[in-house]
């Protein structure tokens, strides 16, 4: 090994050719090697479309923050957005949307028990004049045949459940108009003037719209000016 290295010291490494550097020995040194690039696959359609999607709602979000300082409507929209996330307002309405449910149902055992009250003929000409399909209106009449013996239950029953849901509808919606608006809640209202509000409230609505759609049907200019009145003076 050491004779080796002499003769090296002595003769040189070698000859170079260009950038390779020749040793006696013949093994090649060259310069560094070059790292190679690792290039993976190419990203697919859905890479693409989200990374693309994802920049545009970008840029959009940036325009539409630089439009809110010189458009009052465009603020109002944010404004809006920020008190919805800030109070939940989605939570709160699943809240009213759950008491609302229970009153339906309520209402649906109410109106279940007076059917068993009703005339079978009478209860056969109002399906066929509603236009109901035959055995639709065949499995209405077969619950109505169910309901007349336990009619006085299910009437007592539905009565007591209707003013029981309203009351705890009522209340939500007074607990989220507060909690929405920032304001104190009522509180010692007469339960059954709240129930007897909401219920009261709620029909009245429905006879609206079903009143606004027959106008329409009979007066299509006086039909629409209805359905407009009850879309927006609720609000």
């Amino acid at each position: 090994m050491f004779g080796g290295t002499a003769w090296l010291c002595r003769h040189g490494p070698g000859p170079r050719w260009g950038d390779v550097q020749l040793t006696w020995g013949m093994e090649v040194s060259g310069g560094s090697p070059e790292p190679q690039s690792a290039v993976g696959p190419a990203p697919g359609r859905v890479s693409r479309l989200k990374r693309r999607s994802t920049a545009v709602a970008g840029r959009a979000t940036v325009w539409a923050r630089g439009v809110r300082e010189g458009h009052a409507s465009v603020d109002v929209g944010f404004r809006l957005a920020d008190r919805d996330k800030k109070v939940a307002a989605g939570v709160l309405a699943g809240g009213v949307a759950y008491r609302f449910f229970f009153w339906l149902l309520s209402l649906l055992v109410l109106v279940t028990g007076g059917l068993g009250f009703g005339d079978s003929q009478r209860v056969e000409d109002a399906l066929s004049a509603a236009g109901l399909d035959p055995e639709l209106s065949q499995a209405v009449l077969d619950s109505w045949q169910n309901t007349r013996e336990p009619r006085w239950w299910l009437l007592v029953t539905g009565v007591w459940l209707v003013l029981w849901t309203g009351y705890l509808a009522a209340k939500a919606v007074m607990l989220v108009h507060g909690a929405v608006w920032g304001v104190s809640t009522p509180t010692g209202r007469n339960p059954l003037a709240a129930s007897l509000a909401f219920t009261g409230a709620v029909l009245g609505f429905a006879a609206a719209v079903a009143l606004a759609r027959w106008l329409r049907h009979e007066s299509p200019g006086i039909g629409l000016v209805a359905t407009l009145s009850v879309v927006i003076i609720p609000f």
